[in-house]
């Protein structure tokens, strides 16, 4: 019996891709090469992604890795600002589905960033709990990472349908098994739960 319903949130709940959509904005800004922004941030993007160091020293390490003179509030709000698109459909779906199920929020996602994506979009109104990889030291699709949120959860893998856009992450949900449905959008998300879970 499905009991927790966990979704994604990048790709999912949001239209926004925070590393494209920064690389995109910060290059204009700066007259930087959009795609040399994105492979910098990339080799340094793990360490940052999982909590092993904090964003002022990931920040610290793209500056000069890039050679930007720039304070690095700015730098961050550029991050910040390039995130905020979110996808009312699925939005409003959730806070139908809460009605009957645990809703989960599980996000490969910044300390930082996560932090005002919590704030702005008041995440605590459409989800029970809310995990990201900054906080739980493991990223999707790594074991780890859907382990930690059943042991906090007290869930059985078979209790939990796991959304998520990225086929990685599911077949990583799939490899517990977990029941999983590689979002596309609004529409087809609806038709694929009516497969498991009654709307």
């Amino acid at each position: 019996m499905i009991k927790y319903i966990i979704f994604d949130w990048g790709g999912v709940c949001s239209y926004a891709h925070a590393l494209k959509d920064f690389a995109r904005d910060f290059a204009a800004k700066m007259g930087k090469d959009k795609d040399e922004i994105e492979r910098v941030f990339r080799e340094l993007e793990y360490p940052y992604e999982t909590g092993r160091i904090t964003p002022a020293q990931f920040w610290t390490d793209l500056k000069r890795r890039l050679g930007v003179d720039m304070p690095i509030e700015e730098i961050q709000a550029v991050m910040l600002h390039s995130c905020d698109l979110s996808n009312k459909e699925v939005l409003d779906l959730i806070l139908e589905l809460k009605k009957k199920f645990k809703i989960i929020l599980l996000s490969n996602n910044y300390e930082d960033l996560f932090a005002h994506t919590k704030q702005l979009y008041d995440l605590d109104k459409y989800f029970d709990f809310t995990f990201s990889s900054s906080s739980i030291g493991f990223k999707k699709p790594e074991r780890e990472a859907y382990e930690h949120v059943l042991k906090e959860l007290d869930a059985k893998s078979g209790e939990v349908v796991f959304i998520d856009n990225k086929e990685k992450n599911i077949v990583g949900a799939n490899n517990l098994g977990i029941k999983t449905i590689h979002f596309k959008d609004a529409g087809q998300l609806k038709d694929e739960l009516k497969k498991i879970i009654e709307l």
